[in-house]
């Protein structure tokens, strides 16, 4: 009887501190799941409810004094890193101005720009044991995302060096690693991160003034314009040879129409004076 009392007792106060929450009617978006907590003791029935409580999209729920919800958009997130990166889309957040700085294996430090899309995923039990164990808000899912990819990119795109920065294969290959570590670690909580999308790097040091050190871009930059007026020049030069050589091609042709035809006239002047003699000697 005691114990009875007890948890009515408890139930009560419970539902008094609780009466200033979202309690009531409350109807999910149309990518919206809702999974709701008990703020009760565990032997009260308190915690996460199970799979089959969590509502879905424009289902509305109750929500009773000593309950809240916590609301997850499944839709796809996005978030960008960088200046002039804007907000990454509709749904899109920019993480921050500056770029994810990181160093190439080598020692050039590299700054990147880039968006990441990802997703919580849909499924009931996903979204339960969510909750459990990381987030109770989008804003919490958000963060998680931010520290995982930033930490991924940078200790992936730290085994490249400064040469292999520049191939386009390698480090497409690297972003690709990146999303795949990023995923094993995000999916199995229940969050997909869908893309990577590595917008641009630089090779710029940091400076306490909030500004960078752009020397070694600078130098690289004037690289790849000798090289791609060398490449011009090469391509000029191909365009030249195929010309003349076409040329060439078409001039020996030519020689060799006049040679066939003049040793036909030949042939042909041969055969007469040989015919000639032979009747002179008649």
């Amino acid at each position: 009887m005691r114990v009875k009392s007890f948890a009515t007792t408890v139930l009560l106060a419970a539902a008094g501190l609780l009466s200033g929450c979202d309690t009531g009617l409350q109807h999910m978006g149309t990518t919206e799941y809702g999974v709701k907590f008990r703020t009760l003791p565990p032997f009260l029935g308190g915690g996460v409810g199970s799979a089959e409580s969590v509502a879905h999209p424009l289902q509305t729920v109750v929500v009773l004094p000593w309950e809240k919800i916590y609301r997850f958009d499944t839709s796809p997130q996005y978030l960008s890193w960088g200046r002039g990166m804007g907000d990454g889309g509709v749904s899109g957040q920019l993480v921050q101005d500056e770029d994810v700085y990181t160093r190439a294996k080598d020692g050039n430090e590299a700054a990147l720009k880039l968006t990441v899309r990802y997703r919580i995923k849909s499924d009931p039990q996903s979204l339960v044991k969510l909750v459990q164990t990381v987030a109770q808000s989008e804003a919490d899912v958000r963060q998680l995302v931010i520290a995982v990819v930033r930490s991924e990119i940078r200790t992936n795109m730290n085994k490249l060096r400064t040469s292999e920065f520049r191939d386009d294969k390698k480090r497409n290959e690297t972003v690709d690693e990146t999303l795949r570590s990023a995923q094993s670690h995000l999916s199995s909580l229940g969050i997909d991160v869908e893309a990577i999308n590595l917008k641009q790097y630089r090779f710029v040091r940091p400076l306490e003034n909030d500004g960078e050190d752009t020397r070694y871009q600078d130098r690289l930059r004037e690289i790849q314009e000798k090289e791609q007026d060398i490449e011009g020049e090469r391509s000029r030069i191909e365009t030249v040879k195929a010309r003349k050589q076409k040329e060439y091609s078409e001039a020996e042709s030519v020689y060799n129409a006049r040679v066939s035809e003049a040793k036909g006239v030949q042939g042909a002047i041969g055969c007469s004076g040989r015919q000639l003699l032979y009747r002179s000697f008649q």
